[in-house]
């Protein structure tokens, strides 16, 4: 290649590559990933940080100065673990988008942990908290012919055993 001159033109430099940064593992780290990968609609794949945001914005409006409430470049960060301090009005809307409490994103006496969430979140669904009344009281026999049953159905719908909502 010459430019227009006849003069040789500058190869580009070779960029080195970057290593890839290690995400950093944290316990909000970890609650991000949960939520992601297990609260999403049947059928489909997890939410994008794109969808989680417009999903807020939609739900919340902008901010009085025009702005979102949240960008999916920060969701990232959050779930990179390249923030760690959220502030409350943050966890409060990712909280309400994945339908949880606030709490399960604090570590300590207030962490419920993520099974009483999760089954808080699935007994939400009228249809599944009547099946868990019809079943209370059945023998331990009669319950795990129900839950096979159950296991059967997920299997045929091709779907997870009871992850999604």
């Amino acid at each position: 290649m010459s430019t227009s001159k006849g003069t040789p033109a500058a190869t580009p430099a070779k960029r080195s590559a970057k290593p890839k940064a290690e995400k950093k593992v944290t316990f909000l780290t970890k609650r991000m990933d949960h939520l992601f990968e297990t609260v999403h609609p049947k059928g489909r794949k997890p939410y994008s940080h794109q969808e989680v945001a417009d999903g807020i914005l939609e739900t919340v409006g902008p901010d009085p100065d025009g702005s979102a409430p949240i960008s999916p470049s920060y969701i990232w960060q959050l779930r990179a673990g390249m923030k760690e301090n959220p502030t409350r009005r943050h966890i409060a809307l990712l909280a309400a988008f994945f339908d949880v409490s606030p709490l399960y994103f604090f570590e300590g006496e207030y962490d419920l942990g993520i099974d009483q969430i999760e089954l808080a979140r699935i007994l939400r669904d009228p249809k599944v908290l009547a099946l868990t009344r019809a079943a209370a009281g059945l023998s331990d026999t009669s319950l795990e012919a129900a839950t096979a049953l159950v296991q059967s159905l997920h299997t045929i719908e091709g779907g997870h055993e009871g992850t999604q909502s």
